[in-house]
């Protein structure tokens, strides 16, 4: 790929200017502030796009729109470039906002016409990522450091296009990825998680195995005051909406005296209605009801105890006459007599009176029972309950009378103060329900507490320890997968880099010998981090100057090129990168750049009058 022009609308402090650009070499030698740099970050916007990240930068938050968005204007700012490719021109178009989605990218092929979706053209045309492009094709002023990257390895081996991790960031996550399934130290993970849960489960089991649990009888008043619990939450509900709808409310108004006294009377009664089951009238009526049922059993009993007694006195009467007949000798006379006195004893004991008796009980417990939803009969006589009952329900009946008797709520347009009023008094029933709930629950807990614990299915636990055994071994699988893809990594990353990086010393040697004339040995590890050897002692490259750091990693730049594209490196940029160079090492740097522009456009930036072999 080879540049052919630029054309910015804005960008930065570049506005309304065009570059073109020939094969080989191409000097742009201008002075301090023109905006150099700017234009090297124009072109590498318009292949890979703007960092919309934000860092900070001498203290403050910025990142690339904050540095190229030109200050005297606003909306989008970007521009064009066209390249050469294979053989085909085609013209990038490229404008930027204030995040990346309002970023654009147009490629067109300039012979067609014809408009392509290529969202990365520096990724299509280059064939490098723009970490890869920073490191490779762009040489800056500043000094930037050589890391690896894992994009050469896989350019150098043939592997992919592009690799998306490089190898630390892809261990890292392994090694992430395996905590989550066991801590390297300490207890923790899913793995052990999972054990944990499976050994708590089987003594769960086994607890349940010795465990015999069943449930007891449910009485009748519990299923009456669930009954009750449901009715109060209907009330409670409807309520609750009442108070959602005052609470939005915004009407404003002034009501009349009379017409807040009666609707607070009719708050009034109709919170004590409210307050009373509806229930009630239904129930009252079958106490009536029994209690007639009550009255006429007891009048038969009654009745059945005065003909015992009076057969009973008969019996002895005429018991006592035929002993007497007998001690006379009037033996016919007293047995007449004394079949008398046995029909009156068979009479006397023939109805004792104990299905009457058991059915009034039956009764009395059944009102017992309907007056237990409403009062509490401990302590109290079958018609002290019977009076409570009659005067709680006259009460009832008299607010339903007294309700009636009010007519019609007044209809008044409300103010805020008649909301809040209202709001509270709504409250204040919905409270009264609450209470009553309250007490119908204190009432239920007796009977709640007669509940055995549910069984515990021993099915149920026995499944859910096979899950879990499923899912651990599952986990285990992964963390073994992990751990040998892990390795299975660094192998091949040993066997990559040893494959690559002898070739990738030796070109950097070669050109750095060229450069400093053989002063210099450079030795290079694996993971890019170079060292020279200067006098036979081995130094990092921190421990020399600028100039000598700064051709180092020039060589080394361009035998990395060659190893990634062969002998044919399609772009060098440099953006006044050897002005550290003193005058010989500047000679044969800017010797090698004229060498690799006999196949490379290189673009050569700077500010200064010397340009060497250039």
């Amino acid at each position: 790929m080879k540049l052919v022009s630029v054309s910015i609308t804005a960008f930065g402090k570049l506005k309304n200017v065009a570059f073109n650009f020939a094969d080989g070499v191409n000097i742009l030698q201008q002075a301090n502030g023109f905006g150099k740099s700017t234009l090297c970050a124009f072109v590498r916007a318009m292949l890979y796009g703007l960092n919309y990240g934000y860092k900070l930068v001498d203290g403050n938050r910025a990142n690339d729109v904050t540095k190229y968005a030109p200050w005297d204007a606003t909306g989008k700012f970007g521009g064009s470039m066209e390249i050469a490719h294979e053989g085909k021109t085609y013209r990038i178009e490229r404008f930027f906002g204030a995040t990346a989605k309002s970023e654009s990218c147009i490629v067109t092929d300039t012979s067609t016409g014809r408009q392509l979706n290529i969202p990365n053209p520096g990724e299509q045309f280059l064939g490098l990522t723009v970490d890869s492009f920073d490191r490779c094709t762009y040489l800056p002023q500043e000094y930037v450091a050589i890391v690896p990257n894992e994009n050469f390895d896989a350019k150098l081996a043939n592997l992919v296009e592009d690799s998306a991790l490089d190898y630390d960031k892809l261990q890292d996550k392994l090694r992430a990825y395996k905590k989550t399934l066991r801590y390297e130290r300490g207890i923790g993970g899913e793995i052990p998680t999972l054990e944990n849960e499976i050994f708590q489960l089987k003594g769960k089991l086994a607890s349940a195995q010795n465990q015999v649990a069943e449930r007891k009888r449910m009485g009748e008043q519990l299923a009456q005051i669930e009954q009750s619990l449901e009715q109060i939450a209907k009330e409670e509900t409807a309520l609750q909406a009442k108070v959602e709808q005052l609470q939005q409310s915004l009407y404003q108004a002034q009501p009349s005296p009379a017409d807040v006294e009666l609707a607070r009377k009719i708050d009034e009664v109709e919170l004590k209605i409210a307050s009373v089951p509806q229930s009630i009238t239904q129930d009252y009526a079958k106490v009536e009801q029994l209690q007639s049922q009550l009255k006429a059993l007891e009048k038969k009993h009654n009745g059945n105890n005065q003909r015992k007694k009076l057969f009973t006195i008969s019996f002895a009467i005429a018991l006592l006459l035929a002993v007497v007949l007998a001690c006379v000798k009037q033996y016919v006379p007293a047995g007449i007599v004394g079949a008398v006195a046995i029909a009156c004893g068979v009479l006397a004991f023939a109805n004792n009176g104990k299905q009457d008796v058991a059915q009034m009980d039956e009764i009395c417990a059944t009102i017992q029972q309907i007056v237990a939803k409403y009062l509490s009969p401990n302590g109290k006589t079958l018609e002290e309950m019977c009076n409570q009952l009659w005067n709680y329900h006259n009460d009832y009946q008299t607010n339903l009378t007294v309700r009636k008797a009010l007519g019609n709520r007044p209809v008044m347009q409300t103010n805020p103060g008649a909301i809040s009023a209202e709001l509270n008094q709504t409250k204040m029933r919905l409270q009264a329900l609450v209470d009553r709930k309250q007490t119908l629950t204190r009432s239920a807990v007796e009977l709640q507490l007669r509940l055995n614990q549910p069984t515990t299915s021993l099915v149920d636990i026995a499944d859910e320890i096979a899950e879990k055994e499923q899912l651990l071994a599952e986990a285990k699988r992964k963390y073994h997968v992990a751990t040998q893809t892990s390795e299975l990594l660094a192998q091949a990353k040993l066997s990559l880099s040893s494959a690559y990086i002898p070739e990738l010393c030796a070109k950097t040697q070669n050109l750095l010998n060229a450069v400093t004339q053989g002063n210099y040995k450079v030795v290079t590890d694996r993971n890019f981090a170079i060292s020279l050897q200067e006098n036979g002692q081995t130094k990092p490259l921190s421990a020399f100057s600028r100039g000598i750091k700064e051709i180092t990693l020039l060589c080394f730049r361009v035998a990395l090129a060659e190893l990634i594209y062969g002998k044919d490196i399609p772009l060098l940029i440099v953006d006044d990168a050897f002005v550290n160079f003193d005058e010989q090492n500047f000679e044969r740097a800017t010797t090698l750049l004229k060498q690799l522009s006999a196949k490379t456009q290189v673009i050569y930036f700077t500010c200064h009058d010397r340009t060497g072999n250039l």
